[in-house]
Parts: C-alpha cells; structure tokens; sequence
C-alpha cells in the first residue's frame, strides 16, 4: 500500500491550498495591498454585529440570554446567529462534570492603513490591511448543573466565550456548548466591515479525561439526512458545531 502515498499526500496538498485560498492566510504577517480581506478570504470568518443608530455597547448578560433564550433540548443553534454574515460559532459535545477543559480560541483581526505615493508623476492613495494574530485561552472546570455562563474576561475588546449546560443525561454526562461571539458592531462600510470582523476563527477544546460520543438529536431529518445515518451508524460522533464545521 505504500505506492498510494504519494496519492495522500496529494489530497492533502489540495486540501491545504483550498484552505489557504479560502480561510487565510497566505503569510502569517500578511499585509494585502489594495485589497479587503473580506474579499479575498470567504471562510472561517466571524462578521461584526450590525450597528444601528442607537446601538449601545455589548451587554454582556443580555447577550447570554439571547443566545440560549430557549432551554429545550431541541435547541441546538444559538439564537443570534445570522445564515450569511455569523458572528457566532460553537461547538457540542458530552463531558462528565467537574472534567477539566482547556479552551483556545486563534482568530486574526486587519489594521488599515493608507500611504500617499506618487506613480507616474501623481498621487496615488494606496489601501492596506496588515494582520495580527491574536489568541483566547482559558481552563475550566465542566460544572455539576444546568447553567450558562461567561467565560471570558470583561476586558477582552473582541469577543465574549459563553459555556452553556445544556442538560445532563441519565448516566450522569452532561451535553455541553462552548460558543463565541465577535462582540464588535459595524455598519455598512467596507472599512468598518473589515475592521470589525475576526478571520481564520479556530475554536479548540481538550478535556483532560477524553470526550464521549454525543447524539444530535433531530426530529425534522431530510432524506439526505437518513441516508447518511445509515451509512456511518457504526461511526461514533463526538461533537457538533454551530455556524462552523468540528
């Protein structure tokens, strides 16, 4: 089997530079020049908030009690979470309480800046947005009840990381959502677009005593859906994702 490896690694190849053309970033100190990094990445993207007139700033309490507004068990999607232009993402999984949770959040944001430079004998105002990693990081104890909760620092100007126990289950385990949210607002121009929002969003989690499998409950399966079922029943998930892939 060994003369299919280099097969392998060609898939991997693509799948890198698909990752690269569509989630970022080509240079890890990138600088894009006379371009928006809303236009030239697509994925991994968590968009600022729409601003109104009379927006106020981030509330964080309310914020909380919107995203998890319903306690049913049929409530898998944080409620604030726009199809198009998210500015959620999270992730489900089962945990015993009182497991601990190492929490790792990487994003990037782009700084704008403009230069004045002259080209053929006149002045030409060029466009740049340069990137700055930035990181998230916490541990956790996984709590012994059904609750919500804030597990981000106040301070943190750009987003807020919510832990959501959703219910605990008859042998003890606990279904658990770790959820982020780009607490950043913007309106409709590109540059406050592109400054507000968070790119190459990767949300990590790792629990000291492993994850168990978790099932999604869905009472409105599609055809696809069933098919699907049947095809990996002897696969075992252990997480699902809200307005991202895990």
């Amino acid at each position: 089997m060994s003369h299919y490896s280099e097969f392998y690694n060609a898939i991997d190849d693509i799948a890198d530079h698909l990752r690269t053309d569509f989630v970022g970033p080509v240079e890890d100190d990138e600088v894009l020049e006379m371009e928006e990094p809303l236009s030239r990445y697509s994925l991994g993207i968590l968009w600022a908030q729409p601003k109104s007139k009379d927006s106020e700033p981030v509330d964080i309490d309310r914020s909380m009690e919107e995203m998890f507004d319903d306690e049913s068990e049929d409530s898998e999607e944080p409620k604030n979470i726009s199809v198009f232009k998210p500015s959620t993402m999270g992730v489900s999984f089962a945990s015993f309480p009182n497991n601990r949770l190492n929490i790792i959040f990487n994003y990037a944001v782009y700084h704008h800046s403009e230069k004045i430079i002259k080209e053929n004998e006149k002045e030409i105002r060029k466009h740049y947005y340069t990137r700055e990693a930035r990181k998230f990081q916490t541990e956790i104890v996984v709590p012994d009840k059904v609750c919500n909760s804030v597990i981000s620092d106040k301070g943190n100007s750009d987003v807020i990381v919510y832990l959501h126990v959703r219910k605990i289950n008859d042998d003890g385990s606990e279904l658990v959502t770790v959820s982020v949210l780009n607490k950043k607002k913007a309106g409709n121009e590109f540059l406050e677009s592109n400054g507000g929002a968070l790119f190459q969003c990767i949300l990590s989690i790792k629990n000291d005593k492993g994850f168990m499998p978790v099932y999604r409950r869905n009472i409105h399966k599609s055809f696809e859906e069933e098919k699907n079922d049947m095809l990996y029943d002897s696969i075992n998930n252990y997480s699902y994702g809200h307005g991202c892939s895990s």
